[in-house]
C-alpha cells in the first residue's frame, strides 16, 4: 500500500517544482520611463523593462508605470510585469491602479508570494474577510499545488484501478482477492479525491469576476441609479466581486465581509 502514497507524493513534488520553475522571478525594483508605443518583438519588451526599472531607480514612477503597463498588456506579460506595475502605481500614489495590478499578477500566478505580500500591505480594510481554518488550509493548498499536478496523480490512480481489477478478477484464492480489492477500493478512492482536488483547484485559479476600485472615493448605492440611497463609501483598492451584469451603467457587487450593492461601472476596472 505504501507505493501508492509514494507516487501520488513524487506526482505532486514533480508537478510543484515544475509550477515553481516556470513562475515568474520575484519582482525587482522596478524602474519608469519613456513614451509608451506598441511592442514591437521580445527584444523591444525587455528593452522597455530595463528602462522601467532605471527610470523606477531614479524616482520617475509614472514614467515606468507607463513602460510596465505597455509590456503587461502585449503578448510578453507574465505576473512579475504585472506587480511591477503595481508596485510602480502604489509609488505614483495610485492605491487603487496598485491593488488591480497586484491582482492581475496573482491571477496569472496564485503562488506568487510577492504579488501576495504587497496587496496584503497595501489593501484597505474593505479588503479583510475572516477566514477559517479549513478556508486557510485549503488556499494553502491550492497556492503551493497546480491542477495538473492533482490530475497527473488521479490518473496514476485510474492506472492502479485497473491493475487492481486484472489482478483481483484473475487471483484463485481468497487471500488475493481481498488484498486486490483492498488496493482497488483505497486507489478508486484516493483517484477521487485527487480528481475533485484537482477541478477545486482549477476553480479556484480561474475565481469569480473581480474588479477593484480605483475612483479616490466610491460611493455604493441600494440601486442602480445614481440618486439612489448612499450605503457606503469605498476607499480605492476596494476588491468587489461582481454578482451581476452591468445595468444602466451600475453593476452589483459583494465585498469580502458579503455586504453588497451597486457602483458605477465608471469607478471600477475588472482584474
Amino acid at each position: 500500500m505504501r507505493i501508492l502514497f509514494v507516487l501520488v507524493f513524487l506526482a505532486l513534488t514533480a508537478a510543484g517544482a515544475h509550477a515553481q520553475e516556470n513562475a515568474p522571478a520575484p519582482a525587482a525594483a522596478p524602474g519608469l520611463s519613456a513614451r509608451v508605443e506598441g511592442i514591437k518583438d521580445l527584444a523591444d519588451a525587455q528593452d522597455r523593462m530595463e528602462r522601467a526599472h532605471l527610470a523606477f531607480e531614479r524616482g520617475d514612477s509614472r514614467e515606468a508605470l507607463e513602460l510596465y503597463l505597455a509590456v503587461a498588456r502585449s503578448r510578453f506579460a507574465n505576473a512579475g510585469v504585472w506587480a511591477n506595475a503595481g508596485t510602480a502605481a502604489y509609488r505614483s500614489g495610485d492605491t487603487g491602479r496598485a491593488v488591480l495590478f497586484y491582482s492581475r499578477a496573482l491571477k496569472m500566478d496564485p503562488a506568487y508570494d510577492f504579488a501576495r505580500n504587497s496587496l496584503a500591505v497595501i489593501s484597505p480594510t474593505t479588503n479583510d474577510r475572516d477566514q477559517g481554518f479549513g478556508t486557510e488550509l485549503a488556499g494553502a493548498l491550492f497556492h503551493r499545488t497546480t491542477p495538473g499536478g492533482w490530475v497527473i496523480a488521479a490518473q496514476i490512480f485510474f492506472l492502479f484501478i485497473c491493475l487492481a481489477i486484472a489482478k483481483t478478477l484473475g487471483a484463485r484464492d481468497r487471500d488475493a482477492r481481498g488484498h486486490w480489492g483492498a488496493i482497488l477500493c483505497w486507489s478508486a478512492g484516493l483517484y477521487a479525491l485527487c480528481l475533485g482536488v484537482g477541478i477545486a483547484n482549477y476553480r479556484f485559479r480561474i475565481g469569480p469576476a473581480g474588479a477593484v476600485v480605483v475612483a479616490d472615493k466610491a460611493i455604493s448605492r441600494s440601486e442602480p441609479r445614481t440618486g439612489a440611497t448612499a450605503q457606503l463609501e469605498l476607499p480605492a483598492g476596494t476588491i468587489l466581486t461582481l454578482t451581476g451584469d452591468p445595468t444602466r451603467g451600475f453593476v452589483r457587487f459583494q465585498l469580502a465581509d458579503g455586504s453588497d450593492g451597486f457602483i458605477s461601472t465608471e469607478e471600477i476596472e475588472r482584474i
